[in-house]
């Protein structure tokens, strides 16, 4: 390995080293801001986005079940929005409002159990069925009928979401990374999930093994030493 070759690696991961350090400060900024006012359903949605974020940071996966939940909140959010707007004008929607926020992760979380699209509505009603809510009966099954056209809606546009259900142990490390928004931070985290993936290097002069083996370990070490 001549000096350019060790020169390219060097600088390399200076730039890894360096996305690395920004990305630390923006989580630095973040923390500034925890103490801003959020509602209960973006306070779960931030909660889960830095969880994610330390998961990667140690090389754990991100849980398809957890990123399906982290994705319907958002969802569900929406529909709390639409539903409060359309039957409560008055000064009773802010309390509706908190009332179905605090629902919003169980509510999350119960969806992630259900399969079969067509298993929606029914479980949904039974779950509702349990909980002692101050709303008249008609508006809560109005909620629950808003809430399963939604999920049929967003598992019928989204391929992968029934993947999310039926193999809710597995890694969504890359789906979670693809669906957030460009900023350095991201940018910073998708090269680390890139560099730790393993890469087959085929060789194809036998003579050059032991020299090839040896910058893979070195590699691996710089790789690992930067982050």
């Amino acid at each position: 390995m001549d000096k350019r070759e060790t020169d390219g690696i060097e600088k390399e991961i200076k730039k890894l080293k360096k996305m690395m350090e920004k990305f630390t400060e923006r989580m630095n900024e973040d923390k500034q801001t925890d103490n801003i006012e959020q509602d209960e359903i973006q306070k779960e949605i931030n909660d889960m986005k830095k969880k994610f974020i330390k998961a990667i940071e140690k090389g754990e996966k991100i849980k398809k079940k957890d990123f399906y939940v982290y994705l319907t909140l958002s969802n569900i959010k929406e529909v709390i929005d639409v539903f409060t707007d359309r039957f409560y004008k008055d000064s009773y929607n802010e309390v509706v409002y908190k009332n179905l926020s605090v629902l919003a992760k169980p509510i999350a979380d119960k969806l992630s159990t259900i399969q079969q699209d067509k298993n929606i509505g029914q479980n949904l009603s039974v779950f509702f069925s349990t909980l002692h809510i101050d709303m008249d009966k008609k508006n809560i099954e109005c909620f629950v009928d808003m809430l399963a056209d939604m999920e049929r809606y967003y598992r019928g546009s989204l391929s992968y979401v029934h993947g999310c259900l039926i193999d809710s142990e597995g890694d969504a490390t890359e789906m979670f990374l693809e669906e957030e928004e460009d900023d350095q931070k991201i940018e910073a985290l998708r090269t680390i999930v890139e560099c730790r993936k393993d890469v087959k290097i085929e060789i194809f002069d036998k003579k050059f093994k032991g020299d090839i083996d040896r910058l893979d370990n070195v590699l691996k070490k710089c790789l690992k030493d930067s982050y």
